[in-house]
């Protein structure tokens, strides 16, 4: 039987995703009418483009795309781009050894490339892959392999994300002081380039910190704070992600119903956004708080909703 254990809060990492030019953005209608193309470099460019936008809300399209473009290359770091797309799509499915393969795949085609800046990004991939899995030491040596490509190339946006993987590696670790030194450098970072998601997203990530010091109310602050940003310019899954953890620090204050509204606001976005992972998550945050506050046959309703949906995901490791 498939298990999956999971604590009520969810954090933010920080996806890498390697791009073939930077040009101007295309309306979706655009770059379908563009993957039509029968000029091959364009053709790609498209479906990179196309992947990259469905990445987080429908990963079937995203995976989709990337192997209508694999039919067009054999060029390894244009397939590696692709290939590590298809690892993301995964893991946003729930398929995380999947995930874990594609990503080995690209670290495999690249391993022989020059290419400083996408070796980089495909070590960043790896290690979230190897973090989803439980494998916290091997996500470690990856996103340290990537740190170090980032500071030689002088990557500012990419050393914000992998001082914030690091340091949730740190947190997952118990280490919690090396955890706050790498968040923070995660939040100063994005600061310094004008980063509001990135800010946002150093400040979720320090609420877990927080919450594992029992410091409650400091957490439940910093998430209003960042929830603040996610409602202004985040996408529906950072909304979705924000209100969980409002919820979830609520839930630490023995707020429960207050959380309750919360994980459901979150709970509805899930579903809508296809997010199986969360939904399980917000399920069992959910039932979790009828049962604290004696409503057992709503407890007991949701929870079962949160193991059949669980069923639909890989089989891991507890990883939160």
């Amino acid at each position: 039987m498939k298990s999956f254990y999971i604590r009520h809060l969810i954090f933010i990492l920080f996806f890498s995703i390697a791009v073939f030019s930077n040009g101007q953005k295309a309306s979706l209608a655009e770059l379908i009418k563009q993957s039509k193309s029968s000029n091959t470099e364009k053709k790609l460019d498209a479906y990179n483009k196309l992947a990259n936008y469905y990445t987080g809300s429908l990963p079937d399209s995203t995976i989709y795309y990337c192997n209508e473009a694999l039919k067009y290359t054999n060029d390894n770091e244009e397939r590696t781009v692709f290939i590590t797309s298809m690892g993301l799509a995964n893991n946003y499915k729930g398929e995380f050894r999947i995930a874990l393969d594609f990503q080995l795949q690209a670290v495999e085609l690249i391993k022989n490339s020059k290419d400083k800046f996408r070796k980089s990004h495909v070590y960043h991939n790896t290690g979230i892959a190897y973090d989803y899995m439980g494998e916290y030491d091997k996500a470690l040596e990856f996103y340290y392999k990537s740190l170090s490509l980032r500071k030689s190339q002088n990557d500012l946006p990419g050393c914000k994300s992998s001082f914030g993987n690091i340091g949730l590696i740190y947190y997952l670790k118990g280490d919690f002081n090396n955890a706050i030194k790498f968040m923070f450098a995660s939040k100063e970072m994005a600061t310094f380039l004008g980063d509001e998601i990135g800010i946002a997203s150093a400040q979720t990530n320090i609420g877990l910190v927080y919450q594992a010091q029992e410091e409650f109310k400091k957490e439940l602050d910093i998430h209003l704070e960042a929830q603040k940003v996610y409602e202004k310019i985040g996408s529906k899954q950072d909304i979705a992600l924000g209100y969980n953890n409002i919820g979830s620090a609520l839930m630490d204050l023995k707020q429960y119903d207050k959380a309750i509204v919360y994980h459901h606001k979150s709970l509805e976005i899930k579903k809508e956004i296809g997010d199986v992972v969360g939904i399980t998550m917000s399920m069992q945050n959910l039932g979790s708080c009828y049962y604290k506050t004696d409503s057992l046959d709503a407890a007991v309703k949701i929870s079962l909703e949160g193991f059949v949906n669980a069923e639909k995901q890989d089989d891991i490791p507890n990883r939160i």
